[in-house]
C-alpha cells in the first residue's frame, strides 16, 4: 500500500508576516494570505519530501491572485 499522493488544502496560507500587524482597513487576509516564504516552503517541500518519494500532490488555495499562482 503506502501513499501516492497528497492533497494540501488552503497551502498559500502556511506563511504570514511574523510582525503580526493589525489590519485597520480589512480583515487581515493581506497579512497572511500568500505570505513571504510561500513558495520557499512549497519548494523545499517539493525537494525533501515529494519528489525523492515520487508523490504527486494537488493544491488548493483560498483568496489567491493568478499572479501569485504562476510564480
Amino acid at each position: 500500500r503506502g501513499v501516492d499522493g497528497l492533497r494540501l488544502d488552503v497551502v498559500n496560507l502556511i506563511s504570514k508576516d511574523p510582525r503580526f500587524p493589525d489590519d485597520l482597513d480589512g480583515d487581515g487576509r493581506r497579512f497572511y494570505t500568500d505570505g513571504p516564504r510561500a513558495h520557499e516552503f512549497l519548494h523545499e517541500m517539493n525537494r525533501d519530501v515529494f519528489t525523492p518519494r515520487g508523490l504527486m500532490t494537488v493544491g488548493e488555495m483560498s483568496s489567491t491572485s493568478l499572479e501569485h499562482c504562476q510564480r
